[in-house]
């Protein structure tokens, strides 16, 4: 618990000084509630003797101490509540999107590797538990601890041995929630995991719901979650039995505790050790603590039960990137745009048995039209990732206009339009969409962006133009559409180099041929680098590189290519003929 408290702090160190201010008027409001039994028993100690006029004014003074204390308190309370607002609603969010900014800035490497729901629901349930925790213990387990010592001090100040008894009292709760603490462990880390998979599964379902409907596995997917939760169901409800007995001990032990405390008082009133109102005032304070002790065991049950999903949420913002930026990195401020890869070696992984690239070396001159062919898995998805940085190479460099990638600074991405196989379009509009990588862009640019990625055809039909919503991944635009749309995005960054991975698979033949046509203008004052699988469409490309089993086996122009009766040139052939269809 240790520990789950050290990450509470970190996680809410943006807001300390609130906290502290919150803390300290939950303090002075549970300090000031001692006052009331206090100022009782002063008067329960002034009806034992005879009532007189001096009596009664001392028993108005001791009524005026207890509004004054009472007014106070709620002036307090309401200054503490403002500052708890500040916290509860400001810290969640701001958890939530720090460690998204976080999550973001991780390697694609990671990405790849992590399930998203995963991540998500951790974000989810660590920032909501960090919040409820942090309320519980600064406006209720902190307090109640100051206060709980403060009452000690009063009880023995009026009967030494019994505050004493009290202290003995919280060794004990503490063995018997640390001993509960360690057998619920392994049910509580079951059942977050099951959470975390819960999630997971949801939105894997929804967003593959095209899939799911069209292969009627509906039941699947909802049977699916059901078993995940049937084990979140036997994990939490193995958990909940152990804090039924935690709760049961600690019920016990305090009861007595409490009773023989309250007896002891009784018999030393009898025999005179304290006054009446001495005995009244132990009785309120005895119940004060015992409600002390039953209130803190709470908070600490609960930061039990909570602990899994704050030290995952500190975990994962805590997760370092493989791709990290150096201290005073270099700045490219005007690109030129030349690529140049030397003895490039990268494995995905050390267990793999051959590597994804080997050796690879390759010039990409500014300004020119670099083509990657070969069949799926031969490294031409991985070769165009380590340009974006998504990993780095274990030997040998990518540089950019003579400057190693991991010497630059991050933003050096900005410089490369980026166009994925698979578009990933954002519930935004569609000139939202296409001003994604320059929000300062103008309508204007934005259209004549849309205009050469021949955006602006289908936006012509649309009742709303380019304020259209496409809803989440673009689902209300087609294949095609949402290619050119990322393309027109691409467009729209005026990268130094354009990066496309098949971008034009998903689109008919005449829009093909336009963008084809849009990419030529494009393709002589940028640097442009194509996956291509239909090869019909790199014939013009100043090189082309051919990949296989993550190597470069032939390289030249389509012409030159052709001449050798290599692998390039059976390529053609065979997909000519129709007997090589699609992605290669």
């Amino acid at each position: 618990m240790i520990q789950t408290l050290k990450n509470l702090y970190w996680l809410s160190r943006s807001y300390k000084w609130t906290i502290i201010a919150a803390t300290a008027g939950a303090l002075i409001v549970q300090i000031l509630g001692l006052v009331a039994p206090i100022v009782l028993s002063w008067l329960i100690n002034l009806l034992d003797g005879d009532i007189g006029e001096a009596q009664l004014n001392q028993a108005l003074q001791y009524a005026g101490l207890l509004v004054a204390s009472l007014l106070l308190l709620i002036a307090v309370d309401m200054l503490a509540d403002i500052a708890i607002f500040r916290v509860l609603f400001g810290m969640e969010g701001k958890l939530s999107a720090d460690a998204l900014k976080h999550l973001m800035t991780l390697s694609l490497g990671y990405h790849e590797r992590e399930d998203t729901g995963r991540n998500m629901k951790k974000i989810q349930r660590g920032a909501e538990k960090t919040v409820l925790l942090i309320a519980r213990w600064g406006w209720g387990g902190i307090p109640s601890l100051l206060l709980f010592a403060t009452t000690i001090a009063v009880i023995m100040y009026h009967h030494l041995w019994i505050g004493l008894t009290v202290l003995a009292g919280i060794p004990i709760t503490i063995v018997i929630h640390m001993y509960f603490h360690a057998r619920t462990r392994t049910p509580r880390d079951k059942r977050n995991d099951g959470y975390e998979a819960s999630e997971s599964v949801l939105l894997q379902a929804v967003t593959n719901v095209a899939t799911v409907q069209s292969y009627r596995q509906e039941s699947t997917e909802s049977h699916r979650l059901k078993r995940i939760w049937k084990s979140i169901y036997q994990a939490g409800y193995r958990e909940f039995r152990l804090d039924m007995v935690n709760y049961g001990v600690r019920g016990s032990v305090k009861s007595l505790l409490t009773a023989g405390l309250i007896m002891w008082s009784f018999v030393a009133a009898y025999r005179g050790v304290i006054d009446t109102g001495q005995f009244a005032l132990l009785v309120m304070l005895i119940w004060r603590v015992d409600h002390n002790i039953w209130f803190l065991g709470d908070v600490m049950a609960e930061t039990t039960r909570d602990s899994t999903s704050i030290d995952r949420l500190r975990a994962l913002m805590e997760t370092r990137s493989e791709v990290v930026e150096v201290a005073d990195p270099v700045r490219l401020t005007k690109p030129v745009g030349n690529v140049t890869y030397s003895g490039v070696t990268f494995r995905h992984s050390p267990d793999e048995p051959s590597p994804a690239l080997a050796n690879v070396s390759a010039t990409m001159p500014a300004g020119q039209t670099t083509a990657l062919v070969g069949p799926s898995g031969g490294g031409k998805s991985t070769f165009v990732k380590l340009l974006l940085r998504a990993y780095d190479p274990q030997k040998g460099s990518v540089k950019m206009d003579g400057h190693d990638l991991r010497k630059l600074a991050l933003d050096y991405r900005r410089h490369l339009g980026y166009v994925p196989q698979e578009p990933q379009i954002f519930d935004l509009s569609i000139a939202e969409n296409i001003a994604y990588g320059n929000s300062s862009l103008t309508r204007a640019q934005i259209e004549q962006a849309a205009a050469m990625a021949h955006v602006d055809e289908f936006v012509a039909r649309l009742n709303e133009g380019y304020d259209t919503v496409v809803g989440e991944h673009g689902v209300r635009l087609s294949g095609g559409q949402k290619q050119r749309l990322a393309i027109a995005r691409a467009i729209a960054a005026d990268p130094a180099i354009f990066v496309l991975d098949e971008a034009t698979s998903h689109l008919d033949s005449i829009s093909e041929r336009l963008i084809q046509d849009s990419l030529a203008k494009i393709a002589g004052t940028r640097t442009v680098i194509v996956i291509a699988h239909r090869l019909a469409t790199i014939k013009a490309a100043d090189q082309i590189l051919v990949f296989r089993e993550g190597a470069i086996i032939e390289r030249g122009t389509h012409r030159s290519l052709q001449q050798r009766n290599g692998v390039y040139k059976q390529l053609v052939e065979l997909q000519s003929t129709g007997e090589l269809i699609g992605e290669l």
